[in-house]
């Protein structure tokens, strides 16, 4: 049984045709199945993989492997790195 569903950002705001739908399910069995192919949606198969988000970047420094909340660095831009 599918638990949640929800978009890894926001597909249709953004004018995108395609997107990346995260489902969470509680069965491990039914997890697996839909990793190997068993997941069509409207009668079209897709490819589904399981999800393993990235480190966490800092919005502060910019770097990755931690947060902004323990960041001692100055500020830098996120436009123009200064």
């Amino acid at each position: 049984m599918i638990e949640k569903t929800r978009w890894l950002g926001q597909p249709q705001k953004n004018g995108k045709k395609h997107g990346t739908l995260l489902i969470n399910v509680k069965d491990k069995q039914l997890a697996r199945d839909i990793e190997h192919g068993c997941l069509i949606i409207d009668g079209i198969p897709l490819k589904a993989s399981k999800y393993t988000p990235g480190p966490p970047q800092c919005f502060n420094c910019l770097e990755f492997g931690h947060p902004a909340y323990f960041c001692k660095t100055p500020p830098l831009c996120a436009r123009c790195g200064v």
